[in-house]
C-alpha cells in the first residue's frame, strides 16, 4: 500500500484530500472532466485516485493527461483490493482510513461524476471542530444528494469510524439508495465511544437547488465542461502564480498544524489574496484565454520556475518586481496597504509601479465612494495585519507616532531610502533637539530582537517605546505620523492625519516628504502650517485616485481595467458575491454536537473516570518517556565507542562535490561534471539508482534489480525501486537519474533516524564509505555500524549550528560547515536550492512534514550559507544553472556563484 503521484512535481503543501474511488472503467469515462473542473475552480486540491481493479490502462490514462497539471496535486493510492471481492464502499472506508492513518490529512470523499465548480479552500475552516460530517447527519429531510460528499477528519475518531464502517458494512450495499446508506451510517455513530462531533454537511455545497452550489452533479456535456477539458489538453497561455495563505510566505512554520492552517485562512487579509488571484484569473477567462493558477508558497518563485514556465505567454507573479525578476511575460501583483486592496503592473509593486510618482492622482474627481469608505474605515478599525493585545503601561502623550515595518519587508528592502535604523536615529535626534515626545511602536507581527535594540539604543524621556494599543487609535491620538513608506502612513491619511515620509512611497507626493538629514524639521514645521482643508483635499484626491483608478479594490462590483491600456474600461468583479459570503463565514467554523448526547449521569461518571483515567494516563507516558529517554542515552554512549571519527585527511588537496537531492537537480544534465569530481559526496536517499519512473521491479530482469524500498518515513509509504549498479548503462539512463546527478559516490550520508534506510541502502552504494552526519547516534543500528564500518563526523556541529541559528540543521547544512573547515582544494554544491524545489525522489511530503512539524528553516539556512560561508571561503561555490540543457562542463554552461544577495 502506497501513493505514486503524477503531474507537475511543485511542492505538496496540503492539509487535506479529497478521495476519489472508481473503477478503471469509470475513471476512463469523467476522470478527465472531474479533474479539468478541479484545476479551473478549485487550484491546489489534492486529489486521490484509488482504483479498484488496479487498471493499468486507467493509470497509462492518467498519466497521459496529468502532464498539462500544473494546479492539482494527483495521486494514486495503491491499495490492493482486487484479489477480493469487497464492495465499493468498503474499499472507500478502507482508504479513508489509510489516508488518515499514514498521511496525518483529513479526508473528504467525493463521487467521480460530480463536479467542483467553486474554490473549496472554505471547506477545512467549515469543519474545523467536526469529526464526521456528511448530507443530513443531524437534519432528517429527505434530500437526496448524488454527490454523497463526506468529511473525516484526521483524528482518532475519523479513523476509528472509518474502520468501523469497514467491518460493519454488509455485501450487496453498493446498491443501497442515499438513505439506506444514510440510516447506516447514523447507526454506526451511535456505536462509537466516545462519541465524535458530528455536523450537517452544509447543503451549499452539494444540493442542486442552493443558489450557486460548490459541488454540482453530473451533467450532459455542455460548451463549458467541453471548453474546460480541452484546455487540459495543451498548455495553458496565462498563469497566476499565488501565494499558499495557509503556510508562511517566507519560510515554513516549525508548527505547520490544521489548526494553525485553517486560523491563517480565516483571516481577511489571507482572503485578499486567494480573491485577487481569482480575479486575474476571471479577467483573463473572459478573453477567452487558457489560464492556470498555480498555488505556491514565496520561496518558491525564482527564475528557476519561471524557465519551467516557458509555454505561457503570460505570468502574474505575486510580491516581485522586475528588479527581482527580469522576464518581459511577467506581470507583477500585491497587496497594498489594505486587505481587499491589490495593485498589478509590469513593472512591479508600490514605488516600483508604473504609474507611481506620475502626478496623474492631481487630476482626478474625488470618488464619491471615498467619504462612505473612510467611514466604514474608521469604524471597522480595518488594517492589513492583525493588531495583537498587549496588556502594558499606559501611554503616554506624545506627538508623533513613528511605526515601525517588519525588519526585513520587501518594500523596505525593494523601495526605501534609508534604513529603520537610521530613520529611528532621525526621529528620535529630532525629538530630543525639539523636546517633542514620539512614540516608536514596532509591527505587531515582528518576532525579533529588532525592538528590544533600538529601545535599548533610543528610549528616553521623550522618546517612548510601546507594544500596546490599535493603530487607530494610535494615529488618533498623534498629532502627525512619521514613516519610511509603512501602510500606517496610507490608513493616516484614511484617518485624515498628517504624514511624513522618509520614502520612497507610492503617496510621497501626496504626503510630506522628508528629503535629508536636517529636512526633518523643515517638514515637520511646514505640516502644521500647512491648513487642515489643504492638505485634506490632496489626500482624498490621492486616495480616490489610488483606490478606484489604480487598484483592484476587491469587495466593488465594478473594477477598473489594469491590464490594457484601455484603463478606463471597467470590468464586473464576478469574485465579489463569493468574498461577501465567505466574510459571513464564521473563523470558528460550523458549531456541531456530540452524535450520541449522554445523561447528566453518565456525563459526571465520564468526567470522573477522564480525571482518574488521565491521571493513570500521564503516569504511565512519564514512565515511558523517562525509559526511552534512558535507553537513547545509553545507545548513543555505545555508539559513539563504536564509531570512529572520519579522517578530514581525505579531503587533502581534493576536488570535492556534495550532491543534494532537490529535484531542480533532475532538469539539467551534470552526471559527467558530478562523477569528474575526486570525491562525490551523496545525501541520504540520494542513490543514482532508484528508478523515477512508473517501472517496477517486475519489469526488469531480476539480476538488474538491487531491491524494493518502502520509505516509512514518507507520508505516502511510497515504495521505490532501485537498480544493480551492474545494469546496463542504457537501462538505468532511461529508467535512472544518472545522466542528471552521475554514478559515482564516495562517500554516502547515512540516515541517522530510520534504520530501515542503513539496512536497505548499505550495499546500494558500491564502494562508499557510510558517515553519519547527525549528532541523533542512538538511532544507528549497531548491526549497521559493524558490519559496513561506519565513521562520524569529529566535533558538535549539529549542536553549534543549533544554537546559532534557532532551528534543527539539516544534513546538507552539517555537511556544508563541516567540509568548509577541511583542506580540499575545491568544494562544488549541486542539488541544493534550499527547497524551491521537492525532492529529488520522494514526492509525498515526509511524515514530520504531514504531521505540521516543520523542522528546518530553509531560508535561513540559505542566507548561512551564502552570507557566512560562500562569501568568506573562495574555495567553495554553489553551482547554479542558467539553462535546462547544461553541458557537464563548468565553462560550458555552469555558473558558480561566490556569493549572491541573500
Amino acid at each position: 500500500m502506497s501513493l505514486r503521484r503524477y503531474g507537475f512535481d511543485n511542492q505538496d503543501h496540503s492539509f487535506w484530500q479529497i478521495l476519489v474511488v472508481c473503477s478503471g472503467q469509470e475513471f476512463k469515462d469523467h476522470a478527465k472532466e472531474f479533474i479539468a473542473f478541479c484545476e479551473a475552480n478549485s487550484p491546489g486540491l489534492r486529489l486521490v485516485f484509488l482504483l479498484t481493479d488496479q487498471s493499468e490502462e486507467a493509470r497509462l490514462h492518467l498519466k497521459c493527461f496529468s502532464e498539462n497539471l500544473l494546479s492539482t496535486i494527483l495521486y494514486v493510492l495503491d491499495l490492493d483490493v482486487s484479489k477480493h471481492k469487497l464492495s465499493k464502499e468498503v474499499v472507500a472506508y478502507l482508504g479513508v482510513e489509510w489516508l488518515i492513518r499514514n498521511t496525518l490529512l483529513s479526508v473528504v470523499l467525493l463521487d467521480l461524476k460530480c463536479r467542483v465548480v467553486r474554490d473549496l479552500t472554505i471547506l477545512p475552516i467549515e469543519f474545523q471542530r467536526t469529526h464526521l460530517s456528511f448530507p443530513n447527519i443531524q437534519n432528517l429531510e429527505d434530500v437526496y444528494s448524488p454527490t454523497r460528499p463526506m468529511w473525516f477528519q484526521a483524528s482518532v475518531k475519523g479513523a476509528k469510524f472509518a474502520r468501523a464502517l469497514v467491518s460493519k458494512l454488509p455485501d450487496g450495499c453498493d446498491s443501497w439508495s442515499s438513505e439506506d446508506h444514510r440510516a447506516f451510517l447514523m447507526k454506526q455513530l451511535k456505536l462509537i465511544a466516545p462519541s465524535p462531533n458530528v455536523v450537517d454537511f452544509p447543503r451549499k455545497y452539494w444540493d442542486e437547488n442552493a443558489v450557486s452550489p460548490y459541488i454540482s452533479s453530473p451533467h450532459a456535456a455542455n460548451s463549458h465542461s467541453l471548453s474546460l477539458v480541452n484546455d487540459l489538453d495543451c498548455k495553458p497561455s496565462v498563469i497566476v502564480l499565488m501565494l499558499r495563505q495557509d503556510i508562511e510566505t517566507k519560510t515554513p512554520f516549525a508548527n505547520s498544524s490544521s489548526k494553525i492552517r485553517v486560523e491563517r485562512l480565516s483571516k481577511l487579509h489571507r482572503m485578499g489574496w486567494r480573491y485577487a488571484t481569482a480575479l486575474l484569473a476571471d479577467t483573463s477567462r473572459q478573453e477567452h484565454q487558457n489560464v492556470r493558477v498555480v498555488p505556491l508558497s514565496l520561496w518558491e518563485i525564482n527564475d528557476q520556475l519561471i524557465a519551467r514556465l516557458a509555454f505561457a505567454k503570460k505570468i502574474f507573479v505575486p510580491h516581485k518586481t522586475r528588479m527581482q525578476l527580469s522576464d518581459p511575460r511577467l506581470w507583477f501583483y500585491m497587496q497594498e496597504f489594505l486587505p481587499l486592496l491589490f495593485t498589478t503592473s509590469k513593472e512591479g509593486w508600490g514605488a516600483s509601479a508604473l504609474w507611481n510618482g506620475s502626478g496623474a492622482y492631481s487630476n482626478v474627481k474625488v470618488d464619491p465612494r471615498l467619504a462612505l469608505f473612510k467611514t466604514q474605515f474608521k469604524k471597522a478599525k480595518i488594517t492589513k495585519g492583525p493588531q495583537r493585545k498587549i496588556a502594558e503601561a499606559r501611554i503616554p502623550s506624545f506627538e508623533i507616532l513613528v511605526p515601525l515595518q517588519m525588519p526585513g519587508d520587501e518594500a523596505l528592502e525593494l523601495h526605501a531610502n534609508c534604513s529603520q535604523e537610521d530613520f529611528v536615529a532621525q526621529v528620535a535626534e529630532f525629538a530630543e533637539r525639539r523636546k517633542i515626545p514620539i512614540l516608536v511602536r514596532p509591527h505587531p507581527l515582528d518576532r525579533t530582537s529588532f525592538y528590544a535594540t533600538l529601545k535599548e539604543r533610543w528610549a528616553s524621556d521623550y522618546v517612548y517605546f510601546r507594544r500596546s494599543g490599535h493603530i487607530h487609535d494610535l494615529i488618533n491620538r498623534a498629532q502627525v505620523v512619521a514613516v519610511i513608506n509603512s501602510g500606517v502612513g496610507f490608513e493616516a491619511m484614511l484617518l485624515e492625519k498628517p504624514v511624513m515620509s522618509f520614502g520612497k512611497a507610492v503617496y510621497d507626493e501626496a504626503v510630506t516628504p522628508v528629503l535629508g538629514d536636517r529636512e526633518i524639521d523643515t517638514a515637520y514645521d511646514s505640516l502644521l502650517r500647512e491648513p487642515r482643508d489643504k492638505y485634506l483635499k490632496r489626500y482624498d484626491k490621492f486616495l480616490s485616485w489610488y483606490l478606484y483608478d489604480i487598484g483592484l479594490k476587491l469587495d466593488e462590483p465594478m473594477v477598473k481595467d489594469r491590464l490594457h491600456a484601455t484603463a478606463d474600461r471597467l470590468l464586473e468583479n464576478k469574485v465579489q458575491s463569493s468574498l461577501l459570503e465567505e466574510l459571513s463565514i464564521g473563523k470558528k467554523g460550523l458549531r456541531s454536537s456530540r452524535a450520541v448526547k449522554k445523561g447528566a449521569a453518565s456525563s459526571i461518571k465520564q468526567v470522573i473516570g477522564a480525571i482518574t483515567g488521565g491521571y493513570d494516563v500521564t503516569q504511565n507516558r512519564v514512565k515511558k518517556v523517562t525509559r526511552k529517554h534512558i535507553a537513547q542515552v545509553v545507545a548513543r554512549a555505545i555508539n559513539k565507542r563504536l564509531l570512529p571519527v572520519l579522517d578530514e585527511n581525505i579531503f587533502l588537496d581534493k576536488r570535492v562535490i556534495l550532491v543534494g537531492n532537490a529535484s531542480s537537480l533532475l532538469r539539467h544534465k551534470l552526471g559527467l561534471f558530478i562523477d569528474g569530481h575526486e570525491i562525490v559526496i551523496r545525501m541520504n536517499l540520494g542513490c543514482p539508482y532508484l528508478v523515477r519512473s512508473d517501472a517496477t521491479a517486475a519489469m526488469f530482469p531480476k539480476e538488474h534489480v538491487y531491491g524494493e524500498f518502502t520509505d516509512q518515513r514518507s507520508s505516502g509509504l511510497e515504495k521505490y525501486t532501485v537498480l544493480s549498479p551492474d545494469a546496463p548503462q542504457s537501462t538505468l539512463e532511461k529508467h535512472t537519474a544518472i545522466q542528471a546527478t552521475g554514478g559515482k559516490t564516495d562517500i554516502w550520508s547515512c540516515s541517522t533516524a530510520d534504520q530501515s534506510r542503513q539496512h536497505f541502502f548499505a550495499n546500494a552504494f558500491p564502494g562508499a564509505l557510510p558517515v553519519a552526519c547527525h549528532s541523533s547516534l542512538h538511532f544507528l543500528s549497531h548491526k549497521f555500524i559493524m558490519r559496513h564500518e561506519v565513521k562520524r563526523l569529529e566535533g558538535s556541529i549539529t549542536g553549534e549550528l543549533r544554537r546559532r541559528l534557532k532551528s534543527e540543521p539539516t544534513s546538507g547544512l552539517i555537511w556544508i560547515e563541516y567540509l568548509s573547515k577541511q583542506q580540499f582544494s575545491e568544494l562544488s554544491l549541486v542539488g541544493f536550492d534550499f527547497f524551491q524545489s521537492g525532492h529529488t525522489i520522494r514526492a509525498a511530503p515526509g511524515s514530520m512534514d504531514a504531521a505540521g512539524r516543520s523542522r528546518h528553516k530553509p531560508q535561513i539556512e540559505r542566507n548561512y550559507v551564502i552570507n557566512s560561508i560562500l562569501s568568506q571561503d573562495p574555495r567553495i561555490k554553489l553551482v547554479q544553472y542558467e539553462n535546462t540543457h547544461l553541458a557537464p562542463k563548468r565553462e560550458a554552461g555552469l555558473k558558480a556563484y561566490h556569493t549572491e544577495s541573500a
